[in-house]
């Protein structure tokens, strides 16, 4: 909508009095007049409004208007003039300069009258716009009354929220104190902590000077003991000089007794290779393994069996016992039989062939553990398992070897220089022999005989020298054993001694003594097996 424009006002001139009338001089002066000096180019003075002469004064008190005139104005008077005649000789000048802003202002008023009369034109079209859009307005006033109303509404609710928002304001300022005393205490806290770093920056720069203090002792002390080591480094260099010689001559007497060592094996390799060296005959083993478990049978009257003792899973982890409960005293000596072997396949034959005859741990472990290692090959039927190779030139190396250690534990040449191989067997003996007795004094919680230790002693000792004979043999002498479960033909390896089988297989329930066999003989015959000794289980019954 176009907005109305304001009435126009305008400034007239005032018209000319009329002749004779009594401001025929000039008529008023309301208006301040400029008048331009013609003395100099004095600036402009603006002479305030005066009225006309008033005949009825005299012409003292007109001179002295005019003077006061003159002085507030500060007009120059021109010399033989009096002053009221000094301000009218400009003033036809001046009111020729207000003729023509008259005529000039006449022209700028009629242009602003053709302007309003345009603008009247305009207006009236307006007008009638304006009378169009009030009916709209109108239909618009009463949907604004409406919002009107939903503001009001909406003004109580904000004023509600105000009342609640002032009353949270309260309490933020309650909280604005409570904090302002926790940020004052803070600052208080902030205080100390500056004086206790000032006072740390201080024993800092104590500690500083001590650091110094203290570095200049370490230099003084690394020189002192650069010096002392240098010394000590020079006496160690003459003492090394001294052992170094005196290490050179014992070496050279010891290459010389081991080259008469060489000769020897020399010799004895020979004679060896060339069968010179007499093999142990299969009854031989026979007897000897016969002789150690009728030992072992004796050892087991040593062993009283306990009334109401839980053994331990490791001694019987098949519940044998427990299975067999009903055979009373008949199981007993065969249970001890089959915890003294297990000793003692543990013990001797966790390897084959002689290379498990100094035990599971040690020194005499590492090293025939090492050389089964060397021994070893992958086995022909089974590329991903390891075996001794059953050929001439193994078998003769491996069986040299066991024989050496044998003779060196029958017949030890010096008793006060015995070798390292009878003292990592006799070393395993008694280890053996320990886990033995420890294990069967378990089996008779804590009964056994007194003789039995002895007994215990010797036999493992037998069993060592068994060992390292089946493994002085160019053929493969072994122990064979079987498990739990196990299926064999009783008669073929291993006998039944609860002779129930009836000549089939059977599964084993317990093995109470392991087979002896022999596979060729080492030199030519490479392939032959044979049982030497057989062994005993007792098969497992149905239902158990």
């Amino acid at each position: 909508m176009r907005p109305e424009p304001e009435p126009i006002t305008f400034a007239m001139a005032p018209s000319a009095p009329p002749r004779g009338s009594s401001t025929s001089w000039g008529g008023k002066l309301r208006d301040k007049i400029t008048l331009r000096g013609l003395q100099s180019g004095e600036n402009e003075r603006t002479l305030s409004a005066m009225g006309p002469p008033n005949h009825t004064h005299s012409q003292g008190g007109i001179d002295q208007r005019v003077m006061e005139f003159v002085a507030e104005q500060k007009i120059p008077l021109m010399k033989g003039v009096d002053p009221l005649s000094n301000i009218f000789i400009y003033f036809p000048h001046r009111l020729g300069e207000l003729q023509k802003q008259i005529e000039d202002q006449g022209t700028q008023l009629q242009s602003i009258r053709e302007s309003m009369q345009r603008e009247i034109a305009n207006l009236k079209r307006e007008k009638a716009d304006i009378e169009a859009r009030k009916e709209r307005w109108k239909s618009s006033a009463a949907q604004t009354q409406k919002e009107l109303d939903t503001s009001k509404a909406l003004a109580a609710k904000l004023r509600g929220d105000c009342e609640r928002l002032t009353a949270n304001l309260g309490a933020a300022e309650a909280n604005l104190g409570e904090f302002q005393r926790a940020w004052d205490q803070q600052m208080i806290y902030h205080k100390q902590f500056e004086q206790d770093l000032q006072a740390f920056q201080e024993q800092n720069r104590i500690g500083e000077l001590q650091r110094q203090q203290l570095q200049a002792e370490k230099d003084d002390e690394f020189n002192r003991l650069t010096y002392e080591r240098n010394r000590d480094m020079a006496a160690m260099e003459r003492d090394m000089e001294s052992l170094r010689s005196d290490y050179e001559d014992k070496l050279a007497n010891q290459n010389q007794r081991l080259q008469e060592e060489i000769k020897e094996y020399k010799v004895r390799i020979a004679s060896y290779s060339h069968g010179s060296s007499a093999a142990i005959s299969d009854q031989t083993f026979h007897l000897t393994l016969e002789s150690i478990s009728q030992k072992l049978s004796n050892i087991a009257s040593y062993v009283p069996r306990p009334e109401n003792h839980l053994f331990d899973p490791d001694l019987d982890p098949t519940n044998f016992l427990g299975r067999n409960s009903q055979q009373g005293s008949r199981v007993w000596p065969r249970f001890v039989r089959s915890v003294c072997w297990s000793v003692i396949l543990r013990g001797f034959f966790h390897y084959p062939l002689g290379f498990g005859v100094f035990g599971t741990q040690g020194d005499g472990y590492l090293q025939l553990s090492h050389l089964y290692e060397d021994f070893s090959a992958a086995s022909p039927n089974d590329p991903n398992t390891y075996c001794i190779p059953n050929d001439k030139k193994t078998n003769e190396a491996r069986g040299f070897h066991f024989e050496k250690i044998l003779q060196e534990i029958k017949n030890p040449a010096d008793a006060s220089r015995e070798k390292r191989s009878t003292i990592y067997f006799r070393a395993n003996v008694d280890q053996v022999t320990q886990d033995l007795v420890h294990a069967l004094q378990r089996c008779s919680n804590m009964q056994l005989d007194a003789r039995g230790p002895a007994q215990i002693a010797t036999v493992v000792h037998d069993v060592g020298i068994l060992a390292l004979e089946m493994g002085s043999q160019r053929a493969h002498v072994m122990m064979e054993a079987c498990s739990y479960g196990a299926r064999i033909t009783p008669g073929d390896k291993f006998k039944d001694e609860s002779e129930s089988s009836g000549g089939s297989d059977v599964q084993v329930d317990l093995m109470t003594q392991p087979c002896m066999v022999r596979m060729g003989d080492g030199r030519e015959d490479l392939a032959l097996f044979k049982v030497i000794s057989k062994g005993n289980v007792i098969a497992l019954k149905t239902g158990y």
